[in-house]
């Protein structure tokens, strides 16, 4: 079962435990963006988006943005602006969001999903050319 108002109290729980500090900056990031995922579940938009973007801020500090954990990041972006009817900036997010996963990853199923999820959003805007190419690198990379 899945709970996201506990989920909710224990990421800020743990970002209350982490020190605001360069050395945390990632798992600062990755608490956010987990947190930002929690209150959208519970309703919470304005506090999600709220939490994403302040992720998104401190991934892109970090590491030149090849975090692994930004491309996550950068799905919960995409879906928030998905389901907001968004379709052209969650399909941005999803481009990013895949081609970090693949200079992390390589050609993974965790690529391939990102593919998906772009091509999806693709769809949605009426490029069906462009969609289609992101399901050929799914396919590809084996999903």
């Amino acid at each position: 079962m899945r709970d996201f108002g506990k989920a909710a109290v224990c990421f800020e729980a743990a970002l209350s435990l982490l020190p605001d500090t360069e050395q945390n900056k990632a798992e600062r990031a990755t608490n956010l963006s987990n947190l930002a995922l929690a209150y959208f579940n519970i309703g919470r938009t304005g506090e999600a988006e709220a939490r994403i973007s302040t992720s998104l801020e401190l991934f892109k500090s970090l590491d030149e943005g090849t975090n692994p954990h930004y491309a996550g990041a950068l799905n919960t972006k995409a879906f928030f602006l998905f389901s907001a009817g968004d379709a052209a900036g969650a399909a941005e997010a999803f481009e990013e969001a895949a081609k970090i996963t693949k200079l992390v990853y390589g050609e993974s199923r965790e690529y391939a999903v990102a593919c998906r999820n772009c091509a999806y959003a693709l769809d949605r805007l009426g490029e069906a050319e462009k969609a289609g190419r992101y399901r050929a690198l799914a396919e590809k990379a084996g999903a």
